[in-house]
């Protein structure tokens, strides 16, 4: 299980100043590992949402409510994490995030997404983890299904100085609905939102750097409760808060 809790700031970002922030960010930060891999360092994220029958998880974000939980099952399909998924839940208590996962065989990531409450790989069971079975409680006592297929490109930079400290940029972001369980990995369409922008996210466990915080003040850049999952509906669903 792996366990993450941080403040996360959220801008959207014109397209355009992508070259010239990467550029400010790498005097300060690195690539992460995972971007060297890839020829123009961005990898692929892809995260399958599950929500209520009542769409509750939108709801929370809608509302602004002040906690609010996401589920989602992830995967990268980029070396190292071949073959991986990550189950993920997503708490968020005012301005603190905290996230617990755990990996899993992507066999059985694609098997909970069909419906099959099975977290075991050849008949064998995983070995037991809090996460996992947190997981399986959330689809089981909330009766949890998939909802919506969320990709993007992200480039991700890390701090030599300052593990705690991450910073990511979000291009290319579409959505996809499936009608069967399927398409949530080989989707037969997508919507593409928020093209001439990218979402920039600053992750942190202490404080801001100076440096940081000074270049946002000199971008003009504005925090925004900027949702992926929801913006995502909304693009399937352009009535749906008032069809609920």
């Amino acid at each position: 299980m792996e366990t993450f809790q941080r403040r996360e700031y959220k801008y959207a970002v014109p397209l355009f100043l992508i070259s010239e922030l990467r550029c400010r960010v790498m005097r300060f930060m690195t690539h992460d590992p995972h971007c060297l891999e890839m020829p123009d360092r961005r990898y692929p994220v892809n995260s399958v949402y599950f929500d209520t029958p009542h769409m509750r998880y939108y709801h929370e974000k809608i509302d602004g409510l002040p906690v609010r939980r996401k589920v989602r099952i992830r995967y990268y399909r980029t070396a190292p994490d071949e073959g991986l998924a990550y189950l993920e839940i997503k708490r968020k208590i005012h301005e603190i995030v905290r996230k617990v996962r755990v990996r899993v065989p992507f066999a059985a990531g694609q098997r909970l997404i069909a419906g099959e409450l099975d977290l075991t790989l050849g008949g064998e069971p995983l070995p037991p983890d809090p996460a996992a079975s947190a997981f399986e409680y959330r689809l089981i006592g909330e009766n949890l299904s998939p909802v919506v297929l969320i990709r993007y490109l992200r480039e991700a930079f890390g701090s030599p100085d300052d593990p705690g400290l991450r910073v990511t940029f979000d291009s290319d972001c579409r959505s996809a609905v499936a009608s069967h369980w399927r398409e949530f990995f080989d989707p037969a369409d997508e919507n593409w939102f928020d093209p001439g922008t990218f979402v920039l996210e600053v992750k942190f466990s202490g404080w801001q750097p100076v440096w940081l915080r000074s270049l946002i003040r000199e971008f003009n850049l504005q925090q925004e409760a900027i949702s992926k999952y929801c913006r995502g509906i909304d693009l399937w669903h352009p009535h749906f808060r008032k069809a609920i």
